[in-house]
């Protein structure tokens, strides 16, 4: 259906964890949406895919990140009770570290702050209810975060546009939008289904958002998911079980995280960071979707060093992306002109937040103050004084 001549309240662009949630939130407060995903709703191309999650409440970023937990979670609840499918399965979450440093330190000041009472496994514990970790120090304790779970991202991308398009959002696949322009009093969108006419338009681009608009300093990352199995059997795999959710702080050869097969006949999910390779910008145009061994190398060699009877060389890989802030915290907000939004800067903390960034992004674009604190967020901090309105375009040249 051309779109042409129609006009709406809100478009948002890009329909991924993001984008569909924003959708949701605002169709459901009675806003009218117009949604745009250059995909299909549920692809493999951008930052929403890889059947898994973690999530966590204690969240290790920011301290201020643990009430956006808890509304996220709230919210994940919200669109399950209206979905057919399991959206988030709580399961306990493991924080892992040594004694007031890194991991363990940045967990424990969210634990003061909030009055949390965590349960807290000291090594022998670890070694003894998780064996399959391996190199456990007597310095080496684990916090138990109770709320954490595992979120499935395709279903839920699904869930929150399909409960978007009930509140009456029209949400359209396979459309590109090429960027907008001020008309008067309000936005004119040029999409490849023709234009569309808006009050307010939201960004909610992932990794494109780094060439879209370049004053919000954005990295796009390409990083691979991997999954493994049994060292010495290739046809087994822990199991959640054996491998709860986790972070490991390996201290200065970085980190570990990931989780046991969520199903049977599944694989083991691990990732790390502060991997040499991460901080290689990519051109979102022109991705090398391949996953090679350099890619995984360190993660191989941290998941030796960690899992002594898992196979450190993946079984299955596939290459996602990541948008990166200078400060690893969300940038959400207008970007200038007040009626243009961006939600982005995931950091690698993006998904788990998703429907409370949706709710966030929802209360900003109707001047509704937020119920938690969002200063630390905010988009207008990634910016030099503005000297005019902000117009995302379609980029000529990678943004290096």
């Amino acid at each position: 259906m051309n779109v042409s001549d129609k006009s709406v309240d809100v478009v948002v662009v890009g329909l991924g964890a993001f984008g569909s949630s924003i959708a949701w939130r605002l169709a459901a407060r009675g806003i009218s949406v117009f949604g745009a995903e250059q995909h299909t709703i549920s692809n493999s191309f951008g930052s929403s895919h890889g059947l898994t999650r973690n999530f966590r409440s204690i969240s290790q970023n920011h301290t201020l990140l643990y009430p956006l937990a808890l509304l996220s979670r709230e919210l994940w609840f919200e669109l399950e009770g209206n979905s057919s499918n399991t959206l988030l399965t709580q399961t306990n979450a493991l924080i892992m570290g040594q004694k007031d440093k890194g991991l363990i330190a940045s967990a424990l000041a969210v634990v003061a702050k909030y009055g949390i009472n965590p349960r807290v496994l000291e090594a022998a514990d670890i070694r003894r209810q998780y064996p399959i970790f391996g190199n456990i120090t007597d310095e080496d304790i684990a916090i138990v975060d109770e709320l954490g779970g595992m979120l499935f991202p395709e279903k839920c991308v699904t869930a929150a546009a399909n409960a978007a398009t009930r509140h009456g959002a029209d949400l359209q696949e396979n459309v590109e939008v090429f960027g907008h322009s001020l008309d008067g009093s309000g936005l004119v969108v040029q999409t490849s289904n023709g234009d569309i006419r808006a009050n307010q338009i939201v960004y909610a681009t992932g990794a494109w958002t780094a060439e879209l608009l370049p004053r919000l300093k954005l990295k796009s990352l390409r990083i691979p998911q991997c999954w493994f199995t049994y060292q010495h059997d290739s046809d087994a795999t822990p199991s959640l079980a054996d491998l709860p959710p986790f972070q490991r702080d390996l201290g200065n050869v970085g980190r570990l995280w990931g989780h046991g097969a969520a199903q049977l006949g599944g694989l083991t999910k691990l990732g790390t960071h502060g991997d040499p390779t991460r901080d290689r910008n990519v051109y979102t145009n022109n991705i090398d979707r391949a996953v090679h061994s350099e890619d995984v190398a360190h993660l191989s060699k941290n998941v030796a060093h960690s899992f002594p009877n898992v196979n450190p060389v993946p079984a299955k890989s596939k290459i996602c992306l990541l948008t990166e802030s200078v400060d690893n915290q969300f940038v959400l907000g207008p970007v200038g002109d007040p009626r243009v939004f961006v939600a982005s800067g995931g950091s690698g903390q993006g998904f788990k937040h998703a429907t409370g960034v949706g709710e966030i992004v929802a209360d900003m674009c109707q001047g509704i103050k937020s119920s938690i604190d969002t200063g630390f967020m905010h988009a207008q901090r990634m910016i030099e004084p503005p000297n005019g309105a902000a117009v995302a375009q379609r980029p000529t040249s990678p943004i290096s």
